[in-house]
C-alpha cells in the first residue's frame, strides 16, 4: 500500500471513529436531559460519559483537521506575500506544530503513567483510558503535520488532503 493510500484509509477510519464518538456524546447528553427533566431522576453516568466522549472526539478531530488543512487560521496577510515567504511561513507553522505535538505526546504519556489506578467517579473506568486521548490525538496531529511539511510546495494530486499547499480541501 502506498503512503497516500494509507493516509486515506487512516482518515476514513478516523472519521468513522469520530462520528461514532460524537453520536455517543449526543445520545449521552440527550439521555441526561430526558432523565433529568422528564423523569426527574438524572442518570449519574451520562454527564461524565458525554465529557469523556467529547474529549476523545475533540482530540482525534485535531489530527483530521490538520490532515485536511482546515484548522482555523488568519491568512489574509500570508496570502498577500510572495510565493517564497508564503512557503517559508507554512514550513515554520508545520515545524512549530510538530514541536508542540511532540511535547504534548511525551507529556501525555507521562500523565497516563500517573493515573493508571485512578477510576472515574460515575463510570468507574480507568482514567488512563480517558487521558490516553491526549497522546493519541497529539500523535495524529504530529503525523499529519509531518505529512503536511513533506508536501509543502508540491502540487496536490486529485483528492489529496495532505498537500501542504495551504489550499483548503472541501469537507
Amino acid at each position: 500500500m502506498k503512503p497516500r493510500e494509507v493516509g486515506r484509509v487512516l482518515e476514513k477510519v478516523l472519521v468513522g471513529v469520530v462520528v461514532v464518538l460524537f453520536v455517543g456524546l449526543v445520545v449521552s447528553a440527550l439521555a441526561q436531559v430526558v432523565s433529568r427533566y422528564v423523569f426527574n431522576a438524572p442518570f449519574m453516568w451520562t454527564e461524565e460519559a458525554a465529557r469523556y466522549l467529547g474529549i476523545w472526539c475533540t482530540l482525534l478531530s485535531a489530527g483530521l483537521l490538520m490532515g485536511r488543512n482546515l484548522h482555523l487560521s488568519i491568512d489574509f496577510v500570508v496570502e498577500r506575500l510572495p510565493a517564497a515567504p508564503q512557503m517559508a511561513l507554512r514550513v515554520l507553522v508545520y515545524l512549530v506544530t510538530i514541536g508542540f505535538a511532540a511535547v504534548i505526546t511525551v507529556y501525555g504519556f507521562s500523565l497516563i503513567s500517573k493515573v493508571t489506578t485512578a477510576l472515574s467517579p460515575a463510570l468507574r473506568i480507568r482514567m488512563s483510558y480517558i487521558y490516553l486521548a491526549v497522546p493519541v490525538g497529539s500523535l495524529l496531529l504530529l503525523l499529519y503535520a509531518v505529512l503536511g511539511l513533506a508536501g509543502v510546495g508540491r502540487k496536490p494530486a486529485p483528492g489529496d488532503a495532505h498537500s501542504g499547499t495551504g489550499d483548503k480541501k472541501e469537507a
